[in-house]
């Protein structure tokens, strides 16, 4: 079974439709809502507007305390988080957010994260008739999330582990329009034994990155000596892994990633390594689709266990694609990011539309690949002429970015939730133009991001 990606319906925009949802919305919040001026604290940032999307800011108070409020402008203006309006949500928990095709918010929450006895009930959220950020329904997805993507309608996570010296990947499946759990237990062999890629991979793997490409799944894999260890210490960091893969829901083996092929690279006169960009067990970023049907991928470059420790670079590949799917590497494609960049790695990318990428750069050159080093640079590359450029604009004292981000292929941008020591948390937005811009002002302890739903 294989599942395509739903498009959304267009919104049509007519004034009779508008007038109506204007009564609607007014009259719900008459009946549970004090009366309260429609608009933003500060900036006079409306809540819903008469645009075509709602924004949701994600923010927080503290640990384990969080709030979801929605602006129909991001660019300008400010919100007060402390204040409590119709229109904001409490959040419990980490605050692990992942949008889904415009429509959908979903809150992650497992233990690993946080505070000590956090509550690991997750949420996901909507638009109700009024076009007022609501709550849809909890459940639990017992376990961590790392890697995930969304294929169709379905909201996909993996998560790496061990049983018996032997590693797999824990599946996690979400049905996002029947808001059912299909599954916390799915479960793929990802151990050097497996029979599906033996001879291929000589150590373990786990999952860095899932992304949909027609009717197929595919998936940054990087590897490991040891099954057990957190650590990602290995021997083969200048080899590039892409398994594909279909999605089969109602798979009686309980996998639903259905193994299809895995495409390898080693290139010793052209070294790449691995598609990585974790940070706090987080993986989405690497294998980017495009509106022209290519792949292209960007591979950080972790570091190898080589006697001679040698480091692959970050690099940018593309993948060939034979009558729909995703058959190898194109060999006639590879960029040096880290010689353009002057020794800066990549940590993540975002697809702008177009030919367009922003990129999330390690600050200092140099820098080996660490959770721990800054990575607070932001560049544009175009994979169609391969340049190379700095975002300009880019705050000199940024202390947090927000691993929750926005892409609006409409308008060629990426939005962070971006904090520094000199100002409050808010929004800034970086366009295909190279340019970066504060936006939305929140004043609260942490900003979490911000995401945008689609008025029905």
């Amino acid at each position: 079974m294989t599942v395509k990606t739903i498009k959304l319906n267009k919104y049509m925009k007519k004034r009779f439709f508008s007038i109506l949802s204007a009564t609607l919305a007014t009259g719900l919040l008459s009946v549970s809502c004090s009366d309260e001026p429609k608009g933003g604290e500060g900036g006079g940032v409306p809540e819903t507007g008469d645009g075509e999307y709602v924004y949701i800011v994600a923010y927080a108070s503290g640990d384990d305390v969080g709030y979801l409020k929605q602006v129909s402008d991001i660019s300008q203006g400010s919100i007060d988080g402390q204040t409590s309006s119709h229109n904001r949500q409490e959040v419990s928990g980490n605050q692990d957010y992942t949008a889904v095709n415009d429509k959908y918010l979903y809150n992650i929450n497992y233990g690993s994260q946080g505070s000590a006895g956090i509550s690991t009930i997750s949420a996901s959220w909507g638009l109700d008739a009024g076009y007022n950020i609501a709550k849809r329904n909890e459940f639990n997805l017992d376990g961590d999330v790392k890697a995930r993507g969304v294929v169709g309608n379905y909201f996909v996570a993996a998560t790496n582990a061990s049983e018996n010296d032997i590693a797999y990947e824990r599946i996690k499946l979400i049905d996002t329009e029947s808001q059912a759990v299909i599954t916390n237990h799915g479960k793929i062999n990802t151990d050097a034994s497996n029979s599906a890629w033996r001879g291929q991979v000589a150590e373990h793997t786990t999952f860095s990155d899932i992304a949909q490409y027609g009717d197929y799944v595919l998936v940054g894999m990087t590897t490991k000596r040891e099954p057990s260890s957190k650590t990602t210490t290995t021997e083969l960091a200048f080899n590039t892994y892409i398994g594909v893969f279909t999605l089969d829901p109602s798979d009686s083996e309980k996998e639903f990633l259905k193994f299809n092929s895995l495409l390898v690279r080693n290139n010793a006169d052209k070294p790449s390594g691995q598609v990585k960009g974790n940070s706090r067990s987080r993986t989405e970023t690497g294998i980017e689709p495009t509106d022209d049907g290519s792949i292209y991928v960007f591979a950080q470059g972790n570091i190898s266990n080589a006697s001679d420790g040698a480091i692959p670079p970050s690099t940018v590949l593309k993948l060939k694609v034979e009558n729909g799917k995703p058959t190898g590497f194109d060999d006639s494609y590879y960029v040096n990011l880290q010689e353009k960049s002057g020794g800066h790695r990549v940590w993540r990318s975002y697809y702008l539309g177009g030919t367009k990428f922003c990129l999330q750069m390690f600050s200092n050159a140099g820098d080996d690949v660490s959770t721990s080093a800054p990575r607070t640079q932001f560049a544009i590359y175009d994979a169609a002429t391969t340049e190379f450029s700095w975002v300009e604009n880019v705050p000199s004292d940024i202390t947090d970015v927000a691993l929750f981000y926005m892409i609006e292929k409409d308008k060629r941008s990426v939005t962070f939730g971006i904090e520094t020591s000199s100002m409050k948390p808010a929004l800034y937005t970086v366009s295909s133009d190279g340019v970066m811009k504060r936006g939305l002002e929140v004043n609260a302890e942490t900003i979490k991001g911000v995401a945008r739903i689609k008025k029905q």
